[in-house]
This record gives structure tokens, C-alpha cells and sequence, in this order.
């Protein structure tokens, strides 16, 4: 059985998060799409790996890596 490869990371993401100012950047592989979700705004991640079912282990609503808030700002998309 062949384990599959990840794909390279193509575009880098920063961002502010809106409660206690921590700034972070993630990168994302091609397919990944990021953006506002929800009534609330929120930032989240459909991965390129979606199992399109409810729960999906692979897609997420990003938080804040200090104190957990997904009240979250998008600073800069930028290619690698």
C-alpha cells in the first residue's frame, strides 16, 4: 500500500487575531480555499482533502494558537 504524498505548499496566509493580538501565518496546498464562513464571520479552511461529510477531519474554522478565539483577521495572502 502506497502512502500518498502531500502536496506542496503553494500560498501563505497571515493573520491577526481580534482578541489578543497574536499575529500567526499558516500555508496551504493547492485546492486548499480559505475564507469568511457563517453569520459570524469566521475564518475557515475547505481542504483540499474534504471528505464532504459533516464534521470532515481535515476542514477547520482557524483559531487564534495563543488563546484559542476564531474571532481572527486575514492580514495578507501571499504565493510561496
Amino acid at each position: 500500500m502506497s502512502k500518498e504524498k502531500e502536496p506542496e505548499k503553494v500560498f501563505r496566509i497571515e493573520y491577526k487575531c481580534l482578541n489578543c493580538n497574536k499575529e500567526f501565518e499558516e500555508e496551504y496546498c493547492k485546492g486548499d480555499e480559505v475564507k469568511e464562513d457563517g453569520i459570524f464571520g469566521y475564518i475557515r479552511l475547505h481542504s483540499h482533502k474534504c471528505e464532504h461529510t459533516i464534521g470532515c477531519k481535515h476542514c477547520r474554522y482557524i483559531e487564534c494558537p495563543v488563546c484559542g478565539s476564531k474571532n481572527i483577521q486575514i492580514i495578507e495572502r501571499s504565493p510561496i
